[in-house]
């Protein structure tokens, strides 16, 4: 709701941050690809299938798209290049998010609309396309953290913002932040 924990809490204490876990090897080094300022919605740089070949052809990758309709589309596009790729969001049942996550297991490229967002881990999962903004900065660490686990193999992650929107609202990954408890955006 935008209010602050403040005054029912008194201190805030940040265990650990981006940065420090990168540095203890819990999570890898997240190179970002952005484009040279934000642009307005809906536009984007690339499609994601074109990002995708341009500089993650190969890698585990899943896709954040803004609508279900979107992702659709997006696994289209992959599909048309002859990429496979498959979709999941909240309308799918059970059984059709678990047959996605296998074939994602199996090298396809997942496009997901408001489902993965945090919670899932897939440390062999390494590239983040972003399709759409993240208002809020926890969102946006949410979704890039999917992609910071380490695994075998795995020496850094990739995300790349297609809007710049949220790299340049919210900054790298592991840029130092201030939290507070007055309710005032980090």
């Amino acid at each position: 709701d935008g209010r602050g924990m403040a005054p029912a809490f008194d201190s805030l204490v940040v265990v650990s941050t981006i940065k420090e876990l990168t540095a203890l090897k819990y999570l890898v080094p997240c190179r970002v690809i952005a484009p040279a300022k934000p642009l307005k919605r809906p536009n984007m740089t690339h499609s994601p299938v074109d990002a995708y070949l341009a500089h993650a052809q190969g890698m585990r990758t899943v896709v954040f798209a803004d609508y279900v309709a979107n992702a659709e589309k997006f696994v289209a596009e992959f599909e048309e290049k002859g990429i496979d790729a498959v979709v999941i969001h909240g309308g799918l049942s059970d059984t059709e998010r678990t047959r996605a996550l296998r074939a994602h297991a199996s090298g396809a490229v997942l496009v997901n609309c408001m489902v993965l967002t945090e919670g899932w881990d897939s440390p062999e999962t390494s590239c983040c396309i972003l399709a759409r903004g993240c208002g809020r900065v926890g969102t946006y660490l949410q979704i890039v953290g999917r992609v910071l686990r380490p695994c075998a193999g795995k020496l850094e992650a990739l995300l790349i913002d297609l809007t710049g929107r949220s790299f340049y609202d919210h900054g790298a990954p592991d840029a130092d932040r201030k939290y507070s408890l007055t309710g005032k955006g980090i």
